[in-house]
Parts: C-alpha cells; sequence; structure tokens
C-alpha cells in the first residue's frame, strides 16, 4: 500500500491511496478508483467501508486507489461541484499516466463508490466526453473515462427527496438520469431497500433511462439492506454479484 499519494499536485490537500493484491504481481493489472461518501461534505478515503472495499477488491486481484476530493460544508454541499468530479477526473489520468510505474493497464480503468460517491462514479461514468467537466492541465490525449462504474446506493435525480437540498439549477445538470448516454460503460447499481437515506426509487429511475439507452446495466435490491454498506453486509454477501460484473466488464 502507498499512502497520501499527491494525485493532484503537491499544492493540493487531496490525496490517493493505492491497494496492490498481494498474490496478482506484474503489469497490466485492471485498477478501480474508490470514493467514498459523505453527503459531499465529509468522511474521507480511510474510512471503514472503504478500506474493507479496497480489501475485497484487491482479494480478487484488483488495485484499488482511494482518493479524497474538493468537499463542501454541511450548509452548502455543493460549494466544490464540479470540482469534486474534475479531482475524481484527474484521478483517473493520474491512474492512466502512471500506469507503467504502478503495474496498471490503463485500458482497464473502472470505479465504485458508496452514497455520494456511488454518484460520482456514476457522474465519472457518464460525463467522460463532456469538456466543460475536464480538469484543465490535462493532457487531451489522456482519457479520463471509466470502464466500468458500481454504484453503491448513491443519489441518480436530485429532484427526488434526500436529506439535503439541491439548487434548482443543478438539479438537471448534475442528476445522472439527465447524463445518461448510449456511450455509458456498463453500470451496477447495489440499493438496499430499507435505505432511509436514499430511496430505492433512485436506483429504478436509472435503471429505466440505461434500460432505453441500451447501457448495459443491473441492479441489485438488497432486501433489509441499509444506507452505508459495503461489499459483505449482515443481510447479504454483495461479492458474488459486484465481482462478476466488474469481471465482464474490465476482463
Amino acid at each position: 500500500m502507498i499512502q497520501d499519494i499527491p494525485y493532484l499536485g503537491t499544492n493540493s490537500d487531496e490525496t490517493m491511496d493505492l491497494y496492490f493484491p498481494t498474490h496478482a504481481s506484474g503489469r497490466d493489472r485492471p485498477a478501480l478508483l474508490v470514493i467514498h461518501g459523505g453527503g459531499f461534505c465529509g468522511a474521507d478515503k480511510a474510512d471503514a467501508r472503504e478500506q474493507s472495499i479496497c480489501a475485497d477488491l484487491t482479494e480478487a486481484g484488483y488495485v484499488c486507489a482511494s482518493i479524497n476530493y474538493a468537499l463542501g460544508t454541511r450548509e452548502n454541499r455543493w460549494l466544490t461541484y464540479p470540482q469534486n468530479l474534475r479531482d475524481a477526473k484527474s484521478a483517473v489520468a493520474f491512474l492512466r499516466q502512471r500506469a507503467d510505474e504502478y503495474g496498471l493497464d490503463p485500458e482497464r480503468i473502472g470505479t465504485i463508490g458508496g452514497s455520494a460517491g456511488g454518484t460520482l462514479s456514476l457522474w465519472l461514468a457518464l460525463t467522460a466526453d463532456n469538456g466543460e467537466l475536464r480538469p484543465p492541465g490535462i493532457d487531451t490525449n489522456t482519457s479520463v473515462a471509466v470502464q466500468v462504474a458500481v454504484n453503491l446506493y448513491g443519489p441518480t435525480d436530485f429532484s427526488q427527496p434526500l436529506p439535503f437540498t439541491t439548487p434548482a439549477e443543478l438539479i438537471l445538470a448534475a442528476s445522472p438520469i439527465h447524463q445518461v448516454t448510449p456511450e455509458a460503460p456498463p453500470i451496477l447499481t447495489v440499493q438496499g431497500l430499507a435505505d432511509e437515506l436514499v430511496a430505492p426509487l433512485h436506483a429504478e429511475l436509472l435503471q429505466q433511462v440505461l434500460n432505453k439507452a441500451g447501457v448495459p446495466n443491473e441492479v441489485k435490491f438488497v432486501e433489509g439492506g441499509t444506507h452505508g454498506m459495503d461489499l459483505q453486509p449482515e443481510q447479504e454477501d454483495l461479492r458474488p454479484v459486484v465481482l462478476p460484473f466488474i469481471n465482464r466488464a474490465l476482463g
């Protein structure tokens, strides 16, 4: 493991932790960007859920990059949008540019995140070709696209009831359901049916739009599942769902 890599440069407080498989050494390994939740205003790349997810994914042979990104405040969770997304895109570019150094396959990079991190993972998957959201300073030859996204109970429609409010001008622009194009990569959503913060309707609405656009996707509803699940919640082991989906997309 390599901690606190300054993926945005030495002048930024946001850093990345890299986790490596213990039994899959060598080069050309697939990688997953792990994005923490926290309502766009809190939490950390090294929180228990993110460490658990990274442990499960490295056990399956993936290199994991868990990142911190620009956060808003409880009073204004949207303060750093879209900088938080640009940070995530910069992390993808960082992994591609240093693929040889870290033994990664630059053509096999995906993302997974929980709650707000799930939404960020969706934004990554759905806005790869949006020039306005591309971080400045990244070589135009470096792709910021991901090849698969796993959304763990992240909001998909900011017009729906949530524990925080969204400025009217961002409801359409920032809602993943309004960003879907047929070019999107495969997307898996995991949603607890007992989630009291993000209703299952968010997963249902996203699936409807993805299906209409012809984007490969699956939704896994977890009976009794609540907000904050990792890949091994007490209700059900989700690894047999999540890992095969990622494997099919990244090979």
